[in-house]
Order: structure tokens, then C-alpha cells, then sequence
């Protein structure tokens, strides 16, 4: 995986991404190079609104949105952590 060259190592408690390219084939045919990650990100959003308009109701509530944040910055505390030993 190749780093963002611009991107500092640390910024305050936030970690870089590192991201690859991959190439996808788009609407007309043509393979592009394209940010696995926002790629997807792409996908799960659509994944998402599929979910929503099928069932009714929303993938997203503030109870599991404050439980996801929850894990999220366990995760990354704990990554912190271990970059400081």
C-alpha cells in the first residue's frame, strides 16, 4: 500500500490512511485507476440506502451511531498507543 506523500504521519489523534489503487472498469467501459477507499465508502453508502428502502427503516440510529463511535475511538486509542511504544 502506498501512503499519501503529504500526508503527516500524526495529527493530533487522528492516523493517515493508506490507500492503494485499483483498477475499476466505469460506465463506459474504460479501466480507471481509482482511492479504494472512497471507492468503498461508495459502495457501503449504497448498501445502506438499499437496506433503508427495503426494510423501511434506517441502518443509522443514534443508538448504534454513539455505540459505532464508541468502538472507533477505542480503536484508535489503542493504535496510538502502540505507535508510542
Amino acid at each position: 500500500m502506498e501512503r499519501f506523500k503529504n500526508t503527516p504521519k500524526k495529527e493530533g489523534s487522528q492516523l493517515p490512511t493508506n490507500c492503494s489503487q485499483l483498477k475499476l472498469k466505469a460506465d463506459d467501459g474504460k479501466s480507471y485507476k481509482t482511492n479504494v477507499a472512497k471507492t468503498g465508502g461508495q459502495i457501503a453508502g449504497e448498501a445502506r440506502m438499499r437496506i433503508e428502502k427495503d426494510t423501511d427503516n434506517p441502518v443509522i440510529t443514534n443508538q448504534n451511531a454513539a455505540s459505532l463511535n464508541s468502538v472507533v475511538t477505542g480503536m484508535i486509542e489503542e493504535v496510538t498507543k502502540a505507535e508510542e511504544k
